[in-house]
């Protein structure tokens, strides 16, 4: 099993390459960054240097002292997480709809816990899931499919 300690570990050098892209690129696509944003807000609570338990995180990356110090400041000022650490979250980090969400986060982690903001995600992915909208674009296409194995090529 995967722990969290590992996946955290160069977060501030492994987030540029892996995870602002996927930020990036959703923005350019014109698609949501809830998801994205949970995780960099999941990172930031982490980098606070205690569990919700209480129990210590160890330091696990170059840049500990400079990430610990930026999240303790963003459990009260979410914003700072992102501006202290332009290098990591680049344009994406001054983008409106990545810093809305990133601090509807990391507000919730704060005030709520971790649990409690993975099970609004979860529950906000299901509901996108199924609007009407989307519904009735699948309802479309599963008719379409249905006429063309009744009818291979509209003869």
């Amino acid at each position: 099993m995967d722990g969290i300690p590992r996946i955290c570990f160069g977060g501030a050098s492994n987030q540029p390459k892996f995870t602002i892209p996927v930020a990036e690129d959703n923005l350019k696509a014109g698609r949501g960054v809830d998801g994205i944003a949970l995780v960099s807000a999941m990172w930031s609570r982490y980098c606070q240097g205690k569990t919700e338990s209480g129990a210590d995180v160890a330091p696990n990356d170059p840049q500990w002292d400079r990430l610990q110090e930026t999240a303790l400041k963003a459990a009260d000022e979410p914003t700072a997480w992102l501006t202290e650490l332009g290098d990591v979250y680049g344009e994406v980090g001054k983008h409106p709809e990545f810093v809305a969400a990133f601090t509807k986060w990391l507000k919730i982690i704060q005030s709520q816990g971790v649990v409690t903001a993975m099970g609004e995600y979860t529950e906000s992915t299901r509901k996108a899931e199924a609007s009407p909208i989307r519904t009735a674009l699948e309802e479309s296409t599963m008719a379409a499919a249905i006429d063309e194995a009744k009818n291979p090529g509209g003869n």
